[in-house]
């Protein structure tokens, strides 16, 4: 496969505690900075005294940023769910998929909590984008076609 498309990427997210139970599609994403996807830490390593390598298996946390322009329509999902949270002082779980077409592949997104929350686009010379880091308890990858 030689496409690697990133304008066609479809994500989807519901937060249902938080009464956005009908998953919407984000839309006005960031000009050349759509998710900045974080690496998970999967092994832990020690160095004995010895100086040899041991490693173990951790569960990391999957990570991703969301970048939206800042007159996205989709900021409005983010700003529901923190408001929901701050009324209810509770967290609310968002649930969701993330499609590159290009790739053929899909991702669905379980149990995200928003840890950081920029409530405003930064004034520059024009409004910036406001970024939406997203911590996933799992990330499971799938076939292209899942949707909300």
């Amino acid at each position: 496969m030689t496409d690697i498309t990133s304008a066609n990427a479809v994500l989807y997210l519901a937060a249902p505690l938080a009464g956005l139970v009908v998953p919407q599609q984000m839309q006005g994403w960031a000009v050349d900075d759509l998710i900045d996807v974080e690496p998970m830490k999967v092994t832990e390593t020690m160095r004995g005294a010895d100086g040899l390598l041991s490693a173990g298996f951790v569960f990391g946390d999957p990570k991703f940023t969301l970048n939206l322009m800042a007159d996205s329509p989709s900021a409005a999902f983010f700003d529901a769910l923190v408001a929901f949270m701050t009324a209810n002082v509770q967290v609310a779980p968002m649930y969701g998929t993330l499609t590159y077409p290009s790739l053929g592949q899909s991702w669905a997104l379980n149990k995200g909590f928003i840890p950081d929350y920029m409530w405003a686009p930064s004034g520059k010379r024009v409004l910036q984008p406001r970024k939406f880091p997203i911590t996933w308890e799992s990330i499971l990858i799938g076939p292209v076609g899942i949707s909300g």
